[in-house]
């Protein structure tokens, strides 16, 4: 605003008059533009809504058809006696039905006929708590809520009582109707380029839509603020109001309408996008903006031309008025215009000839003033310098009177200041007090308020601290145990602890003390730590009990989850293996490349989860201790020999190659062949999966008195030193080899520990990164291992050989 004050003249002139020129067309075109818009949306939403009201007509009609050729079908099974065979003719003529039920009166099926399916006796059900069966039995047609079968087909269940001779209700026929057909009505509901008409159901699922793809995935549009109108109102949604306007699915802005169906709860939306229903409003918004650009055009020009012819006389004047304002009274203004402006310059002409005259007589005056002006001056400057000399000794005395009281001043600060110092130590001293006593409350109220039990014990192992948590956990009064010596309690706990402390030295690391039953009963984890003076001394040690009974039953849910799933899995696993071996091996027919790389590929998979199942029957297996059970007593280098040859091909592949170094003996060890095997396989694989092509795997046998030596190195990745300490943890794979095999359960390796650590052995490994990784394992020979190997054996037999693959 303050902007335009500050424009010329002639510029606010014709920007006033250019604006209300403008505002003016403005609303002259509004007037006919405004209703045109109206009506192009009312003619879009009509066109829309028609073909609706007509997809709903035809949906409406299919239905009454299919549903009333299977309602006159009870007519002709009231007396009929091979009723399954009606039953059957009628699906052979009427292909949407496919599954018809014939219930006597009690509800029980007595004859079922499908398009898909072959029934037995054993196969009929009974109905007689069902919905449409309690309808249908009352003398009602039932018609029900839109399902989806396992291949995400919508369908209804319809239902009708059949009569006898005697109009009395028999039993109920019942029919599953397939509603694909309403899927061609939608896809042939078009308005424009890229419209699109769907069914919904009162729930709003889609059950017709022209992409069968979205109405097979069981897609709802309960969400769109149209679906909910017509669902809730049962009315037609006509596309005039707010909820016509919408962002779809598929996040486009479109107009929609809906119609609902009257002999179901269903409605019909018909959808089309608001920038091609609207595209006539483009044509008027164009001539709209074409007149007022033509319009605006004019006014400027005629606003220009209106400034100038305004203006261009004031110009005149104000530059006459500077001239004048310079001191050049003698300048005359020559206007004519014959208006106001020209009377103005007028008496601009009358007024500067005044201005002569007074100037004159001013310059006058101003002399004589002059004058009197430096008399004055004069004796004020007399009394100026009489004023300064006053001023410079009162300055003198102050300073003196400043002086002493200074002085003063400061004994009265040094005086205070010692005070002040005295209060001070004295304070101090008192908060320096109050400080120590709010450590020793805050320290007592941590102990108290900690959430796991707090037990401190002296150099004697007597109880000096037990915290209210302690007392919950292990269900013991503080007055009864501070002060007393651990094996001096009876408390079943207590001489848990006390056994713990002679067996480990008084050293306890997370050990677990389970109180009352082993399933039901409490477990509370302990561990400890010294306590130590201000000087390093020993002052005792403290016990932290920490609850973990909550964790220990997750863990077992945890694994017995694991399990149930794992042979759950493991069944249907099995048969898809084994239907698609038949297939790959061409046993049902011939096949074409494509679908045999397809197989392939789904029978690498399928071998993928199998593993990974069996990983988990293991684990849990693992978990529940019942991991080892068929012990014998075999030779270890046989087996090897033995998984060599299965991994071959894999070798192959890779182009790699095996040294196998072996004793001259067959070393027996009674182990648990199955999982020996398993570990020794899963060795192997890792060896191949992470070493590059081309490489060499070396697996050596040692064989002594004590124990059997197995070792196998790779050239492989290796493993990255800051991740060795998690290698033989549950579902861990290293960085390094998540890049190279992506597949992989992590479980491997768990497993292998759990087998050799059941075994009575152990598991180590060396590896550097990017340098090949050696796992090695040691099993206890057994008294009856020995005894077989030295029956198999010649004691001249302690070299050992090598072999090359």
């Amino acid at each position: 605003m303050i902007g335009f004050l500050k424009t010329k003249l002639a510029t606010k002139i014709s920007l006033i008059y250019i604006s209300l020129g403008l505002l003016t067309l403005i609303a002259i075109n509004l007037v006919w533009f405004l209703p045109s818009l109206e009506e192009i949306k009312q003619n879009a939403a009509l066109m829309q809504l028609e073909i609706a009201k007509r997809g709903a007509k035809e949906i409406e009609a299919f239905l009454f058809y299919k549903i009333e050729g299977l309602n006159r079908l009870t007519y002709f099974l009231g007396n009929q006696e091979n009723k399954k065979l009606v039953l059957e003719n009628f699906l052979r003529k009427d292909q949407a039905f496919f599954e018809i039920s014939l219930i006597n009166y009690f509800g029980q099926e007595e004859e079922k006929a499908s398009q898909f399916q072959i029934f037995s006796t054993g196969d009929l059900l009974n109905q007689s708590e069902s919905e449409y069966f309690k309808k249908a039995i009352k003398g009602e047609t039932y018609i029900g809520d839109v399902l989806f079968s396992e291949n995400a087909e919508p369908f209804l269940i319809v239902s009708f009582p059949i009569y006898s001779s005697q109009k009395q209700i028999t039993g109920v026929l019942a029919g599953k109707l397939n509603l694909r057909e309403t899927w061609q009505v939608v896809s042939e509901l078009k308005l424009g380029q890229v419209s699109r008409a769907y069914l919904v159901d009162q729930n709003g699922k889609l059950i017709a839509d022209p992409d069968p793809s979205l109405v097979l995935k069981n897609i709802s549009t309960i969400n769109l603020p149209i679906v909910k109108k017509v669902i809730s109102e049962k009315k037609i949604v006509d596309g005039l109001g707010s909820e016509s306007s919408y962002l779809n699915q598929q996040n486009q802005k479109v107009l929609g309408v809906a119609v609902p169906l009257e002999s179901v709860p269903w409605a019909i939306i018909m959808e089309r996008p608001e920038a091609e229903a609207y595209s006539q409003v483009n044509k008027k918004f164009a001539v709209f903006i074409f007149l007022l650009v033509l319009g605006g055009v004019c006014l400027i020009l005629v606003g220009q031309w209106l400034g100038y012819y305004v203006t261009e006389p004031l110009r005149k004047l104000s530059q006459g008025a500077k001239i004048i304002g310079s001191g050049n009274l003698n300048y005359k203004l020559n206007i004519k215009t014959g208006d106001e402006t020209e009377q103005l310059a007028s008496a601009f002409n009358e007024m500067t000839d005044q201005l002569k005259d007074s100037h004159f007589f001013l310059e006058k005056k101003v002399e004589e003033r002059t004058e009197e002006l430096k008399e004055q001056r004069d004796q004020l400057v007399e009394g100026a310098k009489k004023l300064i000399q006053r001023d410079q000794d009162l300055n003198e005395l102050r300073g003196k009177e400043q002086s002493a009281l200074a002085e003063a001043k400061e004994a009265r600060i040094r005086a205070e200041e010692s005070r002040i110092a005295t209060l001070n130590i004295l304070e101090d001293i008192d908060e320096a007090r109050q400080a120590q006593e709010m450590e020793k409350n805050k320290v007592q109220g941590v102990i108290r308020s900690l959430t796991d039990g707090l037990i401190l014990l002296d150099r004697e192992n007597a109880i000096d601290l037990f915290n209210p948590q302690a007392e919950k956990m292990i269900n013991e009064r503080k007055e009864n145990v501070v002060g007393k010596k651990l094996d001096q309690l009876d408390s079943v706990f207590f001489k848990k602890i006390s056994e713990i402390f002679h067996a480990k030295k008084g050293i306890l690391n997370k050990e677990e003390i389970v109180l009352g039953d082993i399933v039901q009963g409490k477990v509370i984890e302990i561990s400890s730590a010294q306590v130590l003076g201000a000087l390093g001394e020993d002052m005792g040690q403290i016990l932290v009990l920490h609850d973990v009974t909550r964790e220990k039953a997750v863990e077992r849910t945890k694994s017995e989850f694991a399990s149930i799933a794992a042979h759950q899995l493991r069944t249907p696993l099995s048969a898809i293996k084994w239907s698609l071996r038949l297939i790959l091996d061409k046993d049902l027919g011939t096949i074409s490349s494509e679908q045999e790389e397809i197989l392939e590929k789904g029978y690498e998979s399928n071998e993928r989860m199998i593993r990974l199942v069996n990983d988990l029957l293991n684990l849990a297996r693992i978990e529940e201790g019942r991991f080892i059970y068929k012990v014998s007593s075999i030779s270890l280098v046989e087996l090897t020999e033995q998984l060599i040859g299965t991994s071959q091909p894999l070798m192959d592949k890779k182009k790699m190659k095996f040294a196998f170094n072996k004793p001259s003996f067959p070393c027996f060890i009674n182990v648990d062949r199955e999982k020996i095997a398993l570990v020794i396989q899963n060795l192997i694989e890792n060896a191949i999966n992470y070493s590059p092509i081309g490489s060499l795997v070396t697996i050596s046998i040692g064989c002594d008195k004590m124990g059997i030596t197995f070792s196998i190195k790779d050239q492989g990745i290796g493993i990255p030193k800051n991740q060795q300490a998690r290698i033989f943890t549950k579902f861990y794979r290293g960085n390094n080899a998540l890049r190279m095999e992506t597949e992989g359960s992590g479980l491997g390796l768990f497993i292998c520990k759990n087998i050799i650590e059941a075994h009575g052995g152990r598991i180590w490994f060396e590896s550097e990164e990017g340098k090949g990784a050696s796992f090695y394992f040691m099993l206890p020979k057994t008294a009856e291992a020995a005894e077989m190997e030295n029956q198999t054996t010649p004691s001249s037999l302690l070299k050992s050989s090598k072999s090359v693959r």
